[in-house]
């Protein structure tokens, strides 16, 4: 996606009628993310991800193939987990605390 919002100077993102048309997609939908905090594209459905979703369970994500190819998928391994957990670093496995108020 940043090859169509940025630019970049490797590659030309409005090359074909599918780039153009890609383009102008994930610009909406960026667009509408920025005016309703919910990204859109075309008419594909889109899950909202919580902040420990992924951690021990599936990823819903929506995989935009092309530009009248968007779908909702779920993947148990979308950034391949059993690689990462082969490096030796230990991360916080859970970095999401709800804030709590102690005061009035």
């Amino acid at each position: 996606d940043t090859g169509y919002m940025l630019g970049v100077d490797y590659m030309n993102p409005l090359e074909t009628d599918a780039d153009r048309r890609m383009s102008k997609l994930m610009v909406n939908m960026w667009v509408n993310f920025a005016k309703t905090g919910k990204p859109k594209f075309g008419d594909a459905a889109w899950t909202p991800v919580s902040p420990t979703t992924g951690l021990t369970g599936t990823l819903d994500f929506l995989h935009i193939a092309a530009p009248d190819n968007a779908k909702p998928e779920t993947s148990a391994d979308l950034g391949h987990r059993a690689f990462w957990d082969t490096l030796p670093f230990n991360e916080p496995a859970n970095l999401y605390v709800a804030h709590q108020h102690t005061e009035l």
